[in-house]
């Protein structure tokens, strides 16, 4: 026990509750010191008033005692930072303060830079959601130069009507006007996105529900302690951006004034055009479950034509397969067009706006007969029309969308307002189809067969086809492409050559499912001269006719020695591992489906980096798959 002349001792528990609490209250200090006051040196401040009786409140110390005991312990309170929980506080303090990282302008044209501390400060209500106490209401502190004009927020500096983000990644982020959430709460909701296709509303509710019973804010407090579905995101958005500026040894740079939703379109667009131009992080991946070396033995290798083999003594094989999985985004219902809507909720383009007012019967290119209608004057059209409107609002209809839709991740847990067809997952093409019974009146049908009067029809709005991935057979994902009207083997092709245009980085075999029109197509193209196309093998022996003799000459992979395992009995690859790969990337359909193209392609392009890194790590962790990069031969 320690006492001063004439007052009751301390006890070792007050003690380190007094330890604990000054080190907390570092910039509450800092604020009333003097501009010239070295932060960074090994005097201690002087602790004001207020502090001082803040502290012998909470902590049971007389008033007199304080600044003895601050004198003894400070060196220790002031060099670190020690955590508060409310079982140590003993009165459930659950107050935080979020300050700038410096006390000081870091503005390097600024005459006062790192030399008098900040002092005109402004304080605002916020909520910070953590992961140990739940959502605790907080005060946000910005600092400002009177030089310079910068201002100092927690997480960015403001400067001229632009954010700039620091360059160390802080473990609290700023999610919302007044909201903050730990880092590591963040990491835990995009895993859960990761890992079992949770999302961002599932994520809040799950937050929410799980610790709405601890979260309590003061009387008066003027913002809700629960998070949001978009701050979720906006969290997901910022730290994805944040961590990529730190690979890029960059500043992340943003508008400070607008929604929340269009601050990061820039630089989200910045991230997803160097990401179709350089490709993901592990295009050079190699390792020994996608790649085949062989040491020095000779091996008789066969090309597009079996009859002509030559002998590659010592050399490496390395493989990758081509799948497409049926996920996609709305897009312009003009065939090809690759412009982004300006809303999901139209139909075109801004550049092709004017088919609005064109008939949606496709291939009919009359105007609409009225602004209530989407077909022309023609009888048999508005008549098309009349039916699918009455088939969008049967409930039948609904069940049966409901049924093909198939949802096995929803979006959010809880029953949401359905009524009518154009809220569910559409079809890819959304194109309907119509036959005339003999009364002439059309009606719905899966086909149109040869011979019988049918017409075409979109109504709503057009989804891109799918989205085509090439996958290593050890499961890193090289590259993803969006293609927007179908699996066209010419666009298969183009990502092929797109993917691998730098010198070295080809792979030695592609096992793609329509290989047999692919090699047709590219039997005179010298980029594919030295690359391997063959199906599947269920897919050979399965789905592909035997009188397709170029077929079994050409993309039978039993012709190709280097595919086999050892002894000739199994295969050394997985080809397989493209539709296993759908199998995860396809639970996105219902999370993504309403998402612009801009923050589609943003966060599957994250989502594939994140479980590419937890491929490689998994690998990693077996010696025998020896993982590591090609290097580049320019």
């Amino acid at each position: 026990m320690l006492s001063s002349r004439g007052q009751p001792p301390v006890t070792f528990g007050q003690l380190i509750h007094f330890v604990a609490l000054s080190s907390r209250l570092r910039n509450q200090v800092l604020l009333v010191q003097p501009g010239s006051f070295d932060v960074g040196g090994n005097r201690c401040p002087i602790l004001p008033q207020s502090i001082q009786e803040f502290l012998s409140d909470t902590c049971m110390i007389p008033l007199p005692s304080v600044n003895i005991i601050w004198e003894f312990l400070a060196p220790t309170a002031w060099k670190q930072e020690f955590d508060i929980s409310p079982s140590l506080s003993g009165m459930d303090i659950s107050f935080r303060s979020l300050y700038p990282p410096s006390h000081h302008c870091t503005n390097i044209s600024c005459k006062r830079a790192n030399k008098l501390m900040l002092k005109r400060s402004e304080a605002r209500q916020g909520v910070l959601f953590t992961i140990n106490y739940g959502a605790i209401p907080v005060w946000s502190l910005h600092l400002a130069c009177e030089s310079c004009h910068v201002n100092y927020h927690h997480n960015y500096r403001v400067y001229q009507g632009k954010r700039v983000y620091y360059d160390n990644i802080p473990d609290t982020l700023q999610i919302g006007e007044h909201q903050f959430a730990e880092r590591q709460l963040i990491n835990l909701w995009i895993k859960m996105m990761l890992l079992s296709w949770t999302s961002a509303t599932n994520c809040a509710r799950i937050y929410n529900l799980t610790f709405s019973t601890h979260s309590a804010k003061p009387p008066g407090w003027k913002f809700n302690c629960e998070v949001t579905s978009e701050q979720v995101y906006d969290g997901f958005t910022i730290l994805s951006l944040l961590e990529d500026c730190h690979l890029q040894k960059t500043a992340l740079v943003v508008p400070h004034t607008g929604q929340s939703r269009e601050r990061f379109t820039e630089a989200v667009n910045a991230r997803n055009n160097r990401f179709r131009l350089t490709g993901q992080p592990e295009l050079l991946h190699y390792c020994n479950k996608c790649t085949r070396f062989y040491n020095g033995r000779l091996l008789i290798i066969f090309r597009h034509n079996p009859l002509n083999s030559t002998a590659y003594p010592g050399r490496k094989v390395s493989v990758v397969v081509i799948d497409g999985v049926a996920n996609g985004h709305p897009c312009c219902a003009e065939p090809n067009c690759k412009i982004p809507l300006e809303s999901n909720q139209h139909r075109f383009c801004p550049v092709h706006s004017r088919l609005n007012r064109s008939c949606a019967i496709i291939g009919c290119i009359l105007p609409i007969a009225s602004e209530t209608r989407k077909t022309c004057h023609l009888p048999d059209h508005a008549a098309v029309e009349d039916v699918h409107n009455d088939r969008s609002q049967a409930r039948f209809q609904l069940k049966e969308r409901r049924r093909r839709a198939q949802v096995v991740h929803p979006r959010d847990a809880l029953p949401t307002e359905m009524n009518n067809i154009s809220d569910l997952v559409e079809d890819a093409n959304l194109e309907e189809i119509f036959q005339f019974n003999r009364k002439g009146e059309p009606v719905p049908t899966e086909s149109s067969p040869p011979g019988k009067k049918s017409l075409r029809a979109q109504f709503g709005r057009k989804r891109t086809h799918n989205e085509q991935l090439i996958v290593a057979p050890c499961g890193v994902i090289i590259a993803r492409e969006t293609f927007y009207h179908a699996e066209a083997i010419y666009s298969v092709i183009e990502m092929i050559k797109r993917t691998y245009r730098i010198p070295g980085t080809k792979p030695d075999h592609i096992f793609f499912d329509n290989n047999c029109t692919l090699a047709k197509a590219v039997k005179n193209d010298p980029f594919f001269q030295n690359i391997g196309l063959t199906v599947d093998v269920f897919h050979f022996k399965c789905k592909h006719s035997e009188k397709d003799q170029f077929c079994r000459d050409h993309c039978d992979p039993a012709a190709y020695p280097e595919l086999r395992g050892e002894g000739g009995k199994q295969w050394y690859f997985n080809s397989s591992v493209a539709e296993q790969t759908n199998g995860w990337f396809g639970g996105y359909q219902s999370i993504c489906r309403e998402m612009h193209v801009d923050r589609y392609n943003f966060f599957f392009d994250e989502m594939i980096r994140r479980r590419n890194i937890m491929t490689v790590n998994k690998l990693s962790r077996d010696v025998l798959n020896q993982p590591s990069v090609w290097p580049l031969v320019m």
